[in-house]
Parts: structure tokens; C-alpha cells; sequence
């Protein structure tokens, strides 16, 4: 029941503009059951939360094959 008590919460606190509490969080539920994850968070993992609304949340991400910073949006949140 771990899980879901983690991505609840972030998903609170992201209405709540707690960014770094919300990614603290998402990466708690994203731990337990790799199913919470909103993108490719092997090729992407996240650095910062950069914002969130309507339309779902951006992420600053690092780019494993690359080896630079990418933005990535995602439309689930």
C-alpha cells in the first residue's frame, strides 16, 4: 500500500508547488514499482521539476546518451 500513499503524494504536492518534496516522492513510488514512472526515467532520469498544470508536468532531465540536460513534458500527472 506503500506505492500509491507515494504517488498521492506527489501528486499533492505538486498542486501545492512543492517541487522538491514532489520529486523526492515520485522518485519514492517510482522506486517501489518502476509502473509510476511518467517517461523513460533509464534514459532520462530526473534532475528538478520544473512545473506542473493542466496539461501535465515538465521535467529537467539528464540524457544518459547524450550526456547533456533535456526538458522532458509529460502529459500524465
Amino acid at each position: 500500500m506503500k506505492k500509491p500513499a507515494c504517488f498521492n503524494l506527489f501528486l499533492v504536492r505538486l498542486r501545492n508547488k512543492d517541487y522538491v518534496q514532489a520529486l523526492a516522492d515520485f522518485n519514492s513510488a517510482i522506486k517501489i514499482d518502476k509502473h509510476y514512472a511518467l517517461h523513460d526515467i533509464e534514459k532520462y532520469p530526473m534532475i528538478s521539476i520544473l512545473g506542473s498544470g493542466g496539461m501535465g508536468c515538465v521535467f529537467l532531465c539528464h540524457d544518459q546518451w547524450d550526456e547533456k540536460q533535456v526538458v522532458v513534458k509529460s502529459r500524465r500527472c
